[in-house]
This record gives structure tokens, sequence and C-alpha cells, in this order.
């Protein structure tokens, strides 16, 4: 099960080759903004050095967003376009999913996993996960930071919350708090990926079929 894997929601885009969820070889640009210059070209150097084509990998992935528009679309046009020319099954990763994926591995003894992102001032994009299920709590959605409480209402004292993202005070009635500053990376978008195909096939027993793109997520009207 060969899955390359494209993260290109930040100003540094990375790629990485796994197998399954072991991981061949992984890049990370060297520089901001190389997105339209040198991801196509870093992508068949990566296959290259492996001695692979794109018709020989068993999947693609992509990280889906929120995140930088550009980066985005660059991304989503390569990895849904070798999907379409070659067959292979595509897979997508939100960016929120990706943040919590590695606070998971991190702290895998914490009760709760909330991933952060800002969007505009003092609004955010947000997810909560459970440690026990990859479902979210919160699906990933916009709010402001007066928002923040009432959606975490449901989180105790006693329990503890892994965040990747520091917010003074922190807007949420536990007393067990632990930032774990992480980033989203394309190991982690192809281990999801991994980790998705597994799924398909224990539950549907069929075909792989890719994941469509879902939406970038967007605050109201101002």
């Amino acid at each position: 099960m060969m899955i390359l894997a494209l993260e290109t929601s930040g100003p540094k885009f990375s790629l990485a080759l796994l197998e399954g969820d072991k991981v061949i070889k992984s890049v990370r640009a060297s520089s901001d903004l190389l997105h339209e210059t040198a991801l196509a070209d870093e992508i068949k150097h990566l296959l290259s050095s492996q001695d692979m084509e794109v018709h020989q990998l068993s999947a693609i992935a992509a990280g889906s967003g929120p995140g930088s528009y550009s980066g985005l679309r660059i991304g989503m046009a390569l990895a849904s376009g070798f999907s379409f020319a070659s067959g292979i099954p595509f897979f997508a990763a939100g960016t929120l999913e990706n943040l919590f994926y590695q606070m998971k591995q991190m702290n895998p003894e914490a009760d709760f996993f909330l991933s952060l992102m800002p969007a505009r001032k003092k609004e955010f994009y947000l997810g909560l996960w459970r440690k026990d299920t990859l479902t979210p709590v919160i699906s990933p959605q916009w709010t402001t930071e007066d928002g923040i409480p009432g959606m975490l209402a449901e989180i105790s004292k006693s329990d503890c919350l892994v965040c990747n993202l520091e917010i003074h005070p922190f807007p949420t009635c536990s007393e067990n708090v632990i930032y774990c500053h992480v980033e989203p990376d394309a190991i982690t978008v192809g281990r999801i990926a991994h980790q998705k195909i597994n799924s398909v096939r224990e539950v549907h027993g069929a075909a792989i079929e890719p994941d469509y793109l879902k939406p970038v997520y967007i605050s109201g009207t101002k």
C-alpha cells in the first residue's frame, strides 16, 4: 500500500511517501510560498528517488484545509489530477484533523483534543475530539473567541484537554490543559489516509473510492 501525501495548507508545503503507515521518505519546502513553482517538481523527484511512477501508487492523499487558499488550490488540483488521470483513489485529510491526530499520538491518555487555527482577529477554526473516537464531538467549523466557551461546556474540570494553540485566559472550565504545538504535515496526511483505507475495507469490503474535498471553511458575512 504505497501512499503519496501532500500538505499545502501553510506557507511551506510538505510531501511524504508511505508504505502503509511507515514513512519511506518525506520532503519539506525550504522556503515559503513555493507551491506553484516547486511542488510538482518535488513530487517527481520524490517518486523517482524510489524508482516509482504515479500509476504505481495505491492511493494519493492531500490536506483539505482550512488554510491558504492558493496553497490548498494547488495541492488539491495536483492530487485530484493524479487521481483522475491514473485511477488512483484519492483521500482528503482536514487540517484540524491533522492536528488532532498528532496531538493524540503524543498524548494518548488525554480526554479531549482541541484543534484551533486563527482566522481573523478573535476568530478561529475549531474542531473537538474525544480520546475514544475518531469522529469529532464538534466538527471543524468557524467560531468567534466569545463562542468557544459554550462549545466546550461538556468538558469538566477533571478532564485533561490537549490543545495546539495557547489562548489566555483559556476559555474552558478544565483545570488540566496541555499545550501541544504541532503543525499539519504530509506524513500525518498519509497516515490518516491509510487509516481511512483500512476503515473502508473493514466496513464496506468493497473497492475504495475517493473522498471528495469539502469546501474551505469561511466566516459569516461582515
